[in-house]
């Protein structure tokens, strides 16, 4: 805990150094990270707020609003933001000369030192894009005016895809620290309980024998939750190395892992043979084409052999490529939700994983420059799609 806690040190030294403000939330909504710029515009002092639930200084805070965008980023893990428009201020934030900044906030959910997740804010002052729009709304001259909204709007956009894509690159850096540093305190945990249990033997007290297999076992999730985080942070962070590959050839590469599950399942793999040639990293779309075929004999009907289809499809500017099967499907409430890391449909004790699969996917996919999303199946089963926009050699 303490080099997690020398990581969120390093952490709060980052979150000073950028133009935004930066806060974190507890699920009971205390305050756990307030760096130097939101301290300049709220005139409230870090040490003065952190551990303190932020409605006691901002009543304003306690706006439904607010609850119900938290309680998508705490429940279901999805990102959120917080318009100025439609909003207003999360926390009142002056202007040096007078009157309240405008802002715009998107939420992440992180994993806390506690073990919890937080809620962190980056909150921009869109104050003087949005005097600029208010002042052309003065002008007769429409097509001015759309053209001078437009570019608001994207200036506004960019400047928020550059301090967001920031931020993400901090939070997978405290996600590999953290869970590196985790490793050597949890094989200790392991190790000496293993010992235990060795060197008492018989002896060891029924109830004692029961607590320490609760502590082997709850090591060993805790072992495959910090090596799929580290997988995670990896496939952000591994060298690209760019070729001509075949994807025939990353499902054949997937599958030999999977072999085993595929045979006890009788799973048949359709279309793979009419993969096209992609520029791509081939580690890297092994992983995707792994994980979703994985996914696809893990969540089969057993009732029936699995199968599933791969197809391909050019759209003009790259390659969709789809696959979908024919087991127990996933509700399409849950269809935009399933890429959230840690993000479970079912418990563990009846299908293994702790929900990171679909998440290194996107990674994956959109270091391609691509996207994945899942879509309503028209009678059973999944179906995910995703794209590999053409790149020269």
């Amino acid at each position: 805990m303490e080099a997690i806690a020398e990581n969120w040190r390093d952490l709060d030294t980052v979150y000073d150094y950028l133009p935004v403000g930066v806060m974190a939330l507890t699920r009971d909504r205390r305050v756990t990270i307030w760096n130097q710029q939101m301290e300049s515009w709220s005139g409230v002092a870090r040490s003065s707020i952190i551990n303190r639930k932020l409605a006691e200084l901002f009543s304003s805070f306690d706006d439904v609003k607010f609850s119900d965008q938290l309680t998508e980023v705490f429940d279901i893990g999805a990102p959120a933001t917080l318009s100025a428009q439609f909003h207003g201020q999360v926390v009142p934030l002056s202007l040096p000369g007078g009157g309240d900044r405008i802002q715009q906030a998107t939420v992440v959910p992180i994993p806390g030192t506690d073990g919890s997740t937080w809620a962190l804010f980056a909150i921009q002052d869109v104050s003087d894009l949005t005097l600029q729009v208010q002042t052309h709304r003065g002008m007769k001259a429409g097509s001015v005016l759309e053209t001078h909204r437009a570019e608001a709007a994207k200036l506004l956009a960019e400047r928020h895809n550059e301090q967001l894509a920031k931020l993400k690159r901090d939070l997978d850096q405290f996600a590999y620290l953290a869970s590196h540093d985790l490793q050597e305190p949890l094989r200790t945990l392991t190790s000496f309980s293993t010992f235990l249990q060795a060197d008492l033997g018989a002896d060891l007290p029924e109830a004692a024998a029961r607590d320490l297999e609760h502590i082997v076992a709850a090591a060993a999730r805790m072992r495959r939750l910090i090596d799929d985080l580290l997988a995670l942070s990896r496939v952000s962070r591994v060298e690209m190395w760019w070729s001509r590959i075949s994807l025939e050839s990353c499902v054949a590469d997937a599958m030999k892992p999977l072999e085993h599950g595929a045979q006890e399942l009788k799973a048949t793999i359709v279309g793979a043979e009419n993969l096209p040639t992609v520029m791509g990293d081939h580690k890297l779309l092994t992983q995707v084409f792994q994980n979703m075929l994985g996914n696809a004999m893990k969540f089969a009907d057993t009732s029936r052999p699995c199968v599933i289809e791969i197809s391909a499809e050019h759209d003009g500017s790259g390659w969709v490529i789809k696959t979908k099967d024919n087991g127990i499907g996933v509700g399409e409430e849950y269809l935009t939700k399933i890429f959230a890391p840690f993000q479970r449909l079912h418990g563990a004790d009846k299908y293994p994983g702790s929900g990171m699969g679909l998440a290194i996917c996107e990674r994956a996919i959109e270091r391609h420059g691509g996207a994945v999303w899942a879509i309503p199946n028209e009678t059973v089963g999944s179906c995910f799609q995703f794209t590999l926009p053409d790149r020269q050699d």
